[in-house]
């Protein structure tokens, strides 16, 4: 039993990080994500702000 908890405890800290990588969904709603496309991927990241104050920008890939 001991090994079987081993393993399955070992595969869910494997496949955690996979799921960290996605993008999340588009989802405008209050307290979701908007995933709005700013530049082509050839640019330099740019800034973006939201009510004054500097929201996180990520390449998708």
């Amino acid at each position: 039993m001991n090994k079987r908890l081993l393993s399955a405890l070992l595969l869910a800290l494997l496949l955690c990080p996979l799921a960290a990588l996605a993008l999340p969904e588009d989802a405008r709603v209050p307290g979701g994500v908007a995933v709005i496309p700013l530049a082509d991927g050839s640019a330099p990241p740019p800034v973006a702000h939201f009510n004054g104050r500097r929201v996180l920008v990520v390449k998708d890939a």
